[in-house]
């Protein structure tokens, strides 16, 4: 596996047969030549694909934890790079894929309701497997995560199921096309 930089990918013009970012183009500074460095290593005739996250209206498990943080907690506490850009709209993939040079663009939204024995599990995933959320939460005060975890189980409550809870959550896949001409 090689390491490099999604802005100056260290490969000679036309080397790939597919580029796939899995979650990872919205994390580079600037995912517009993040994007146009996967078209430019990408054969002409082949694809790229990318996947973000909905914004939080659509993607609930993150909506309630920011819902929790922006009530009981400090939405800036987290000194982390500013994000790329938000690529959580159909619209925003579409202008992001366009703009770099594709043809043959789509995007979906991909629904799934994540499974969880209690809401606190959200919070407790999310701090474990992300960058930003995770440090966003690692950076509350200590003396408002109580009212925070508190605030994401009330929230959580219409997504009960059962013994657990049925989270929706929302992520947009993109893909295009490299043109042969």
């Amino acid at each position: 596996m090689d390491e490099g930089d999604a802005e100056t990918l260290p490969y000679a013009d036309d080397s790939f047969d597919a580029v796939v970012s899995n979650f990872g183009v919205h994390h580079a500074p600037n995912p517009e030549k993040a994007i146009v460095e996967a078209f430019r290593v990408l054969r002409p005739g082949e694809r790229v694909a990318v996947t973000a996250w909905a914004v939080p209206a659509e993607n609930i498990a993150w909506g309630l934890l920011f819902d929790a943080i922006r009530a009981h907690g400090d939405p800036n506490a987290a000194k982390t790079p500013r994000s790329g850009g938000n690529l959580g709209t159909i619209d925003a993939m579409l202008r992001l894929f366009r703009d770099a040079g594709f043809a043959d663009i789509r995007a979906k939204p991909v629904r799934r309701e994540w499974q969880v024995v209690d809401p606190r599990d959200l919070l407790a995933a999310l701090s474990r497997g992300t960058v930003r959320t995770a440090a966003l939460i690692g950076a509350q005060p200590a003396e408002a995560r109580p009212a925070i975890e508190a605030a994401i189980v009330r929230a959580a409550a219409p997504y009960r199921r059962g013994d657990g809870f049925a989270v929706p959550i929302m992520a947009i896949l993109a893909s295009g096309t490299k043109s042969s001409t």
